[in-house]
């Protein structure tokens, strides 16, 4: 081949080959974010939402899109989120997929742009627990979401407060909610869309690479266990073992199956950054103390404590403000009432003394009713309580309430019963002589 045929194919692949050296000099494709934040607003959310904003960073991406779709929840978990994606470091739109009512409010003016699809709402946003602090703080926080984003801050106020009353749009003591339609005319959004790709188009994002947010298993099972709802059942269940396991002696299932529900309402929030492990340490310590006054018992006082103690360590776990004591409250009723059910029906069908425990309508929380029966004098059987002077027996592989003849008798004590008077069973000590 000839020099001049040699730079004439040279010259041609160069001119084939500069499109794609100057596309790809022109930098990296554009990169969406995808961010869906769907069902309730609570700190598992939270915590998904400041790792997903802090991994579209990391992948240069050019915008965030939040796909809204929401009827509220916890008010702590939605100001993190919010400042997670006001911090985000690049553009945040924001589209409402369904219904953004209560928190999804003020998420959803943490984006420059709003778009909503038609049938979509936007409102509700009276906070709990209702009050005037509360109310003021939430009330302000909206007010300066919407001025940074340069909306109207009478609409959002109106969202949260009733006593609030805009002309031609809301009367007094009624909560502003608006259709898509109505806050595309009032101008709290920016345009109207029915579909993500149309949504893209008007951000002028159509045909960037879309990257998906999405959950990673521990933070699935962290928004699961800091549910409302889940998070006072998994503990009701969780009591319910133990309660089952202590009054079914041997079984070993309910028990374990109680310790793992508690092992999730634990983990769960502490996946979510709500807990550490001092609250499991707490309530660990509590059940030691149960265990000493079950063990050892006194005048109460460490059965007292070890309650106090996992009562508080339920509450801290849970975050310790009004939610944590709701979440408390509902599942010691809860306890009360599938605790009341379970010995009505273990009475009822006799479950216990497949166990040996006799089950009459008090023996299901352990004690047999006594009858006089003069018979039952000089049977031997042994103290399961400290008597002062009252306790409890085993005669017989019965339990009984016994009172001491003399004074006090220490637990595991062999006892002989001197008397019967009524329901009223009489024991004393049996010296070594008698045995």
């Amino acid at each position: 081949m000839t020099r001049i045929a040699r730079w004439t194919v040279i010259l041609i692949l160069a001119a084939l080959t500069l499109p794609t050296v100057m596309q790809a000099g022109e930098g990296p494709a554009h990169t969406v974010y995808i961010l869906p934040i769907k069902g309730e607003i609570e700190p598992g959310l939270a915590r998904f939402v400041e790792r997903a904003t802090g991994e579209a960073r990391a992948m240069g991406a050019q915008a965030i899109l939040v796909e809204v779709s929401t009827l509220g929840g916890r008010l702590d978990a939605t100001l993190d989120i919010y400042d997670a994606l006001v911090n985000a470091g690049m553009p945040v739109h924001v589209l409402i997929e369904d219904r953004a009512w209560s928190a999804g409010v003020l998420i959803s003016l943490s984006g420059e742009t709003l778009l909503m699809m038609p049938g979509t709402s936007i409102g509700a946003a009276e906070p709990r627990p209702y009050d005037e602090k509360t109310l003021s703080a939430w009330r302000g926080e909206l007010e300066a979401a919407a001025e940074r984003v340069d909306r109207d801050p009478r609409l959002v106020a109106a969202m949260a407060d009733a006593a609030m009353s805009i002309p031609d749009v809301i009367e007094e003591g009624k909560l502003l909610t608006l259709t898509a339609r109505r806050a595309l005319e009032l101008g709290l959004a920016d345009d109207m869309v029915s579909s993500r790709s149309e949504a893209l188009d008007v951000l002028g994002l159509l045909g960037a690479r879309l990257v998906e947010g999405e959950l990673t298993s521990s933070e699935s099972l962290s928004r699961f266990v800091t549910n409302s709802t889940i998070a006072p059942m998994l503990l009701t269940l969780g009591f319910m073992g133990l309660l089952v396991e202590i009054t079914t002696p041997g079984l070993g299932v309910p028990g374990i199956a109680g310790l793992v529900f508690l092992a999730l309402f634990f983990g769960g929030h502490m996946i979510a950054g709500i807990a550490g492990m001092a609250g499991v340490l707490l309530f660990l310590l509590g059940l030691i103390l149960l265990g000493v006054e079950a063990f050892m018992p006194g005048l109460g006082v460490f059965g007292l404590a070890g309650i106090i103690t996992m009562a508080f360590s339920l509450y801290f776990t849970a975050g310790g403000d009004a939610h944590a004591a709701r979440t408390l409250t509902l599942a010691l009723l809860g306890t009360v009432v599938l605790g009341g059910a379970f010995i009505a029906l273990a009475v009822r069908f006799k479950w216990l003394r497949r166990f040996g425990l006799p089950v009459t309508l008090s023996t299901a929380l352990g004690y047999v009713s006594t009858s006089s029966d003069a018979s039952m004098v000089g049977k031997i059987g042994e103290t399961i309580t400290v008597l002062r002077p009252s306790g409890t027996a085993i005669i017989e592989d019965e339990r009984y309430d016994v009172v001491s003849e003399g004074g006090l008798i220490n637990k595991g004590t062999r006892i002989r019963v001197t008397k019967v008077e009524g329901r009223r069973i009489v024991v004393r000590v049996i010296e070594e002589q008698d045995a």
